[in-house]
């Protein structure tokens, strides 16, 4: 199973805090839903950076998962809020998988 931790919610705000379904775990978007080894995630290990979108293109979501090419974050957190897509951050551009 890869590791991986969303760091900012994109599309729930401050109003949402607190309610089930957001992410959102403050004002500012931060949030800490994880996946995997949390002892792996919280040493920093976790270093790609991906981005969960929905099919009109909409960043919902942005992360870090210890496998660049891993379906996990998708899958297991952003399929639920209607995201089609991930992208990783490799060589200075967003890239699909």
């Amino acid at each position: 199973m890869a590791s991986w931790i969303i760091t900012k919610d994109k599309i729930n705000k401050k109003e949402d805090i607190g309610k089930e379904w957001s992410l959102c775990d403050n004002e500012n978007g931060e949030v800490g839903r994880w996946s995997g080894n949390k002892e792996y995630i919280d040493a920093g290990k976790c270093k790609h950076a991906f981005r969960l979108l929905d099919d009109d293109g909409v960043v919902y979501f942005y992360g870090k998962s210890g496998n660049s090419g891993s379906f996990a974050p998708l899958d297991q957190c952003g399929s639920g809020y209607g995201c089609t897509e991930i992208q990783y951050f490799v060589g200075g551009r967003w890239e699909t998988l």
